[in-house]
């Protein structure tokens, strides 16, 4: 039967998690007046015995761990024939949701996501503290991708590797490490392999290795074949497979994994899909006017470079022919005032003045200082484009 209230201070409002630790409320505290997430701790099958002394080993392992990327525990309380274990409640998704909705994540974002992670992990570490169960549903992604690490209710100190009475392994069986998949206590390491398979879900939208029928036939499968590598991790692969290597003491710490996902999250050079640009077409000479100005070298449309040839009849080559036409124009001009005056001379008898006493055959030339006009091949060239530049595109609780 479900709870209505809960050491008479906590009043349920709904479940907001399920999992193989039970369900996890959201409750509202009628002393301090704020919501928390509460869950039942404890009472694993076949392990009745001490069970309240285990609940409470394990709130203060929990408790232990002040981080920001860590959710917080606040109390522990007695009620209903259960201890209840009454913790921060983040309004988020977890990363299992995000994947499942959105697809595999970019390897920015999971770096990000990670980052935080592995630091809360790190901190933990420090305090001898293995959590046992990391997987996309214990990481809780709020506003502006803020993760915080979930469900330490089965955590327990490195020199505490009691499992129960009844000898049951506890955790997620897809996101073990191959020497707990053997049989051997959970480690440090253990938990530097869970993320790393939590990252490669996150950034390949599967597992690294896909669930069996079986739970046993998951572990064996892990127990037995090496890690794939992440094909769409970019910078983030070597991170991954690192995290991934079979054997536990070559592992990478969980402080050199902070490091090494900080990097990437801070790094300019971390690819991205972009859509298959038309290489740049070869940039012309520039166009000289009758003027003598060379013309901008900026676009002077925002047409793609294919449709940047003028057609008949556009503004462009309108313009153009316009100045052609001046040109012409003041070229017959010259060469009918100079053939006049020499038709004047040589009627009158005299000679011509000194500054006309060039050779006859050059007088159009020198009868203006224009420069001679460009070839009507040239005057239709389209000015160069300016290279394109690509456009880089970039809560509820966790499970029980």
């Amino acid at each position: 039967m479900d709870p209505e209230l809960i050491a008479d201070r906590y009043r349920v409002v709904r479940p907001i998690g399920r999992g193989g630790m039970g369900t996890v409320w959201l409750c509202e505290d009628g002393v301090l007046n704020r919501q928390v997430a509460v869950k039942r701790i404890g009472g694993l099958p076949g392990d009745d015995a001490g069970q309240a002394a285990r609940a409470m080993r394990e709130a203060r392992v929990t408790a232990a761990l002040n981080h920001d990327n860590a959710v917080s525990v606040f109390d522990v309380v007695d009620d209903h024939g259960a201890t209840w274990l009454v913790m921060e409640y983040v309004p988020s998704r977890t990363l299992a949701e995000l994947v499942k909705t959105e697809g595999p994540l970019s390897v920015r974002r999971v770096a990000t996501i990670g980052r935080q992670v592995a630091d809360a992990l790190a901190t933990a570490h420090g305090l001898a503290i293995v959590h046992r169960d990391i997987k996309p549903g214990n990481i809780l992604v709020a506003d502006g991708d803020r993760a915080k690490i979930s469900d330490f209710g089965i955590a327990r100190g490195h020199t505490d590797l009691t499992l129960t009475q009844t000898g049951m392994m506890t955790g997620t069986p897809a996101y073990f490490a191959p020497e707990l998949a053997r049989g051997d206590h959970p480690s440090f390491a253990s938990d530097v392999w869970a993320l790393g398979a939590t990252l490669f879900t996150a950034v390949e939208g599967r597992p690294p290795f896909p669930t069996q029928e079986t739970p046993l036939a998951t572990l064996g499968l892990i127990a037995r074949e090496p890690a794939p590598r992440a094909e769409h991790a970019g910078p983030l692969a070597d991170v991954i497979a690192a995290m991934l290597h079979r054997d536990p003491a070559e592992r990478w710490s969980m402080e050199r994994v902070r490091a090494a996902l900080d990097d990437v999250a801070n790094s300019d050079t971390v690819p991205v899909t972009l859509p298959v640009e038309a290489p740049e077409p070869p940039r012309e000479a520039p166009v000289l006017a009758a003027t003598g100005t060379v013309p901008s070298s900026g676009p002077t449309d925002h047409e793609p470079p294919a449709a940047r040839s003028p057609e008949p009849g556009s503004p462009t080559r309108t313009s153009r022919a316009v100045r052609w036409g001046i040109v012409a124009a003041l070229t017959l001009i010259g060469l009918g005032v100079a053939g006049l005056a020499t038709w004047s001379a040589l009627n009158s008898g005299s000679q011509p003045s000194a500054g006309a006493s060039q050779d006859p055959g050059r007088s159009p030339r020198s009868s203006g200082s224009r420069s001679s006009p460009t070839s009507p091949t040239e005057s239709t060239i389209p000015e160069s484009p300016q290279g394109t530049t690509d456009q880089v595109p970039t809560g509820g609780s966790g499970n029980g």
